[in-house]
């Protein structure tokens, strides 16, 4: 984890794992792969992402990495439209790669992203979320550290 001003660094590196969903069809489900996760978030509200995942033990180079762009702005006082894109740099005229990344994304999105944000904001919407004193894993030490960013922004902003 690195912060950089408004800037921060969120990078996951975990080796020797099954192969994680975005890599399903490519790896076999008994593989052992290299899978990492590098995040750069912009504040307030943009982030780019790499996905990306190697035969266990080589070089990054020999397997695929997918980079991604969130972009969330504002709708009203209690909506957010969240933009996302994503491309890849092996098979890019393959519609069957199209095909399938546009319906692994969609799910990933649809049914595991979404639900989840939109659950924790009802759990803390009107509410102090420090009060509500949150569970942090250290999966979120990325979003803690956002939100407290943010919150230094909001303080500055209302200060001047």
């Amino acid at each position: 984890m690195q912060v950089d001003g408004d800037t921060l660094h969120s990078n996951w590196w975990m080796p020797n794992i099954p192969p994680p969903s975005v890599a399903m069809g490519v790896y076999p489900p008994e593989s052992c792969v290299d899978h990492w996760l590098e995040m750069r978030w912009n504040a307030p509200a943009s982030m780019r992402l790499h996905v990306g995942v190697a035969p266990h033990g080589h070089p990054r180079d020999t397997g695929f990495e997918v980079p991604q762009a969130h972009i969330l702005t504002p709708a009203d006082e209690h909506t957010t439209h969240y933009f996302w894109s994503s491309t890849r740099m092996n098979d890019v005229d393959n519609p069957e790669v199209d095909a399938m990344l546009i319906k692994l994304f969609g799910e990933a999105f649809d049914v595991e992203d979404k639900p989840m944000i939109e659950a924790a904001y009802a759990n803390v919407r009107g509410k102090d979320f420090w009060k509500e004193k949150p569970v942090s894993l250290g999966i979120d030490q990325g979003g803690t550290r956002a939100r407290r960013l943010l919150e230094a922004m909001l303080a500055r902003e209302t200060a001047t």
